[in-house]
């Protein structure tokens, strides 16, 4: 049967065929860019997103922590290594509790990334400000000093807002502009002696005020300060402090072994997180007060002995011209060795003073520093703020001199020991 005629195709029916063909070619090309992309992604801020430090092959092996949640065990553990031998036992865990589980800071903050704050400054960012800020620091009474010395120990203001830095690292130590350091400025003078000497430092200064009062109406102004940044106004206690005749030393919260069970408070510089944010974490803790000389470790068995994590916080504390002591809270520290190298103002802990809190334990830890310091010149004690450590401070000193022994500032021990 012969075809009819054929119909003519309806106008909608080629707009259709026309609109169909237009989404394949979008969707197509669209598709054709999201492969390109996808096979290109954009470049990342290494400081930001680098992995975290692989401790296991980097670090040695450490002393397993206890898991019994029983804090008075591992310090009475820890106490009877102490007593026997007199050094940080092996056990990381048990020589924290010794030394500052009485004195623990309120806990930390949920762990976060949120906080946008400046990475660490370099000599090359800070060589790259404009002239024009150098002129307005000048201009604000802050800019250069006479000479090439630091003021006095004792010369107003305190803080000296010449060592002080500004802008994005505002309230930051500096070095001055004509070069010298915090470390130089804040060091108390100490008289030139052939004597074997012994530095004491107290710790966890700032956190219960009535010990803090007593340290400081009591003890001589040879005894070095550790100031917590988690104390209620530590720039008081600071400035108080240094009316006093007291150095100061900065306390910089490390990881423990078994953190967060122990913790040493916001802003831990943890051994996994970017080297950029535990810059970020030290600048925070840097910013509690100003005029102290150099830092301590608070806590930090697992940290102290991880290299790779230490290298770009030492560094910074070496840039901002700042000593380092090395509490040695493990036998595994390499921070002492580490800042040694860089050559920074160095000192290492050789006794916990109170690591059992008696009166005669004490005065045996006391003994044991003297031996040291005959035997090697120097030596380095640290104790915390507890009645007991205070009273027996006042007695040794007052029978020191007769042991041909004298006590002074920690400044005056840095460099000068043998760092093992």
């Amino acid at each position: 049967m012969p075809a009819g005629p054929r119909k003519p195709v309806p106008p909608w029916r080629n707009l259709a065929l026309a609109w169909g063909a237009t989404v394949l070619l979008v969707g197509g090309g669209a598709l054709a860019l999201h492969l390109t992309y996808s096979a290109d992604p954009a470049p990342t801020d290494p400081a930001q997103d680098a992995p975290a430090p692989e401790t296991a092959s980097a670090s040695p092996t450490l002393a397993p922590t206890r898991d019994d949640g029983s804090a008075a065990a591992a310090a009475a553990t820890a106490a009877e290594g102490q007593a026997a031998t007199g050094t940080p036992s092996d056990d990381p865990a048990a020589d924290e509790a010794a030394t500052i589980a009485a004195d623990n800071p309120a806990p930390a903050a949920p762990d976060s990334d949120a906080a946008d704050l400046p990475a660490a400054a370099t000599d090359a960012t800070r060589d790259a400000e404009p002239a024009a800020d150098e002129r307005d620091r000048a201009e604000a009474g802050t800019g250069g000093l006479p000479g090439d010395r630091a003021p006095a120990f004792d010369a107003a203001p305190f803080p000296d807002p010449r060592y002080l830095d500004s802008g994005d690292y505002e309230g930051l130590p500096r070095r001055a502009d004509n070069g010298t350091t915090p470390f130089e400025r804040y060091a108390r003078p100490a008289a030139a002696t052939d004597r074997p000497v012994i530095a004491v430092v107290i710790v966890n200064v700032g956190l219960k005020k009535r010990i803090g009062d007593r340290i400081l109406d009591e003890l001589p102004g040879e005894i070095t300060l550790g100031i917590s940044p988690y104390a209620e106004s530590p720039q008081d206690w600071a400035t108080r402090a240094h009316a006093a005749g007291h150095e100061l030393l900065l306390m910089v919260p490390m990881e423990p072994q078994d953190y967060p069970r122990n913790n040493p408070g916001v802003d831990t510089l943890k051994v996994e997180v970017s080297s950029a944010r535990n810059i970020r974490s030290l600048h925070t803790v840097m910013r509690a007060f100003g005029g102290y000389m150099g830092t301590v470790n608070h806590m930090g068995s697992r940290f102290t002995a991880d290299r790779s994590v230490l290298r770009p916080v030492l560094q910074e504390i070496d840039t901002r011209g700042l000593m380092f002591l090395d509490a040695r809270v493990t036998g595994f520290s390499a921070a002492g060795r580490m800042a040694s190298e860089f050559g920074m103002p160095t000192a290492v802990n050789n006794r916990f003073i109170d690591a059992v809190a008696s009166p005669d334990a004490i005065d045996d830890t006391f003994a044991d520093l003297e031996s040291i310091a005959r035997n090697d010149g120097v030596a380095v004690g640290i104790g915390k703020p507890l009645p007991v450590t205070v009273e027996r401070i006042q007695y040794w000193r007052g029978r020191l001199a007769a042991q041909g022994i004298s006590l002074v500032p920690l400044s005056t021990i840095a460099g000068r020991q043998t760092i093992r």
